[in-house]
C-alpha cells in the first residue's frame, strides 16, 4: 500500500469532507441536541430533587428540635411545681427541726425542757412525665450528640431514681411511725444515734435523695433544652443564606419566673459534670489553634 492512500484505497483526505458534511445533517445535530438536553435536564432535576430532599430534611430535623423542647419544658415544669409544692417546703421544715434538735442537744441536761417537735409525714406524689417521647425525639430525631444527650440519659434515670426514693421515703415513714417511744422516733426521724450506737439514716436519706433527684430531674430537662437551642440555631445558620426564611423558627421558652424563685439549680453544682466531658474542637478551631502556635514560634 502507497503512502497517502486509505483502507479503502482511496486518498485518506476523503475523511474529513465526509465527517463535515455528516455533522450538518440536520437529524444528527437534532439527535445530538436531544441527548444533550435529556442529560442535562436529568442531572439538573436530580439536583433539585435533591436540594429539595436535604431542605425537607433540615425542616423536620428544626421541628422535631422544636417538639424536643417544648417537651423539655414541660417535663421541667412537671419537676418545678413538685418541688416549689412539696420538696423545698418539706425540706425546709426538715431542717428547722434539725437545727432545733442540735440547739436542744447543746443545752446541759438540767436546763432541758422537752424537746418540741412534729414530724412530716406528708406523702410526696410520684409525678409522670413525657420523658419517654424526649428520649424517642431526640435519639431518632436529632442528630445533636455530647452532654445534651448525656444529660438525657441522667434525666431519665434521675426520673426512675427520684419515684424509687419516694418509694422509700414512704417504707421509712412506716418505720419511724411504728415506733412507740417519743426519744426513739425523734432519733429515727432527724438520723441521731440510737441508745446502742447504730444509726438509723432511713429517712432523712430518703428525704435528702428526693430533694436531690428533684433537682436533678430540674436541671438536666433545663441544660437539654439549652443545647438543643444551640445546636438548632447553629442548623439555622448553617442553611440560613441558602433557603433564609423557609427553614422554621424554634420553640422558645422562658424559665423566668422559674429563674426568680429560685427553683432551677445553678450551674456551679454540677460543674464536675460537665468538666467531663472533653469537647471536641471544630475544623475551625483547630486551625485557629495551630495558627496561634505558629505566630508564638
Amino acid at each position: 500500500m502507497s503512502e497517502g492512500v486509505g483502507l479503502l484505497g482511496e486518498p485518506a483526505d476523503w475523511l474529513a469532507p465526509f465527517l463535515s458534511e455528516v455533522v450538518k445533517a440536520p437529524v444528527l445535530v437534532a439527535l445530538v441536541g436531544a441527548m444533550a438536553a435529556a442529560y442535562f435536564g436529568a442531572w439538573g432535576a436530580q439536583r433539585m430533587i435533591s436540594r429539595d430532599q436535604q431542605r425537607q430534611a433540615v425542616v423536620a430535623e428544626l421541628n422535631a428540635i422544636s417538639a424536643a423542647l417544648s417537651l423539655c419544658f414541660n417535663i421541667s415544669n412537671v419537676f418545678i411545681s413538685l418541688k416549689g409544692q412539696f420538696v423545698r417546703p418539706m425540706h425546709g421544715r426538715f431542717l428547722d427541726g434539725e437545727a432545733a434538735l442540735r440547739q436542744f442537744q447543746a443545752q446541759t441536761a438540767r436546763s432541758r425542757s422537752p424537746f418540741k417537735w412534729q414530724a412530716d409525714f406528708r406523702t410526696v406524689p410520684l409525678v409522670f412525665a413525657p420523658t419517654e417521647f424526649l428520649q424517642t425525639t431526640v435519639l431518632e430525631k436529632i442528630g445533636m450528640r455530647g452532654l445534651g444527650v448525656d444529660a438525657l440519659i441522667r434525666l431519665k434515670a434521675s426520673e426512675i431514681g427520684l419515684a424509687q426514693t419516694i418509694n422509700q421515703r414512704t417504707e421509712a415513714i412506716a418505720l419511724v411511725g411504728a415506733e412507740t417511744s417519743e426519744t426513739l422516733k425523734v432519733r429515727r426521724y432527724f438520723g441521731v444515734s440510737l441508745p446502742n450506737g447504730d444509726v438509723d439514716e432511713r429517712f432523712a436519706d430518703a428525704l435528702r435523695g428526693i430533694v436531690q433527684q428533684t433537682d436533678d430531674c430540674i436541671y438536666f430537662s433545663y441544660y437539654l433544652a439549652r443545647e438543643l437551642t444551640k445546636y438548632g440555631d447553629a442548623l439555622r445558620l448553617k442553611y440560613k443564606d441558602r433557603w433564609g426564611w423557609r427553614l422554621p423558627k424554634l420553640q422558645q421558652l422562658d424559665w423566668k419566673d422559674a429563674h426568680e424563685k429560685k427553683l432551677i439549680p445553678p450551674d456551679e453544682e454540677y460543674k464536675a459534670w460537665s468538666r467531663a466531658f472533653v469537647k471536641i474542637p471544630s475544623r475551625w478551631e483547630k486551625a485557629r489553634l495551630k495558627l496561634s502556635a505558629w505566630r508564638k514560634r
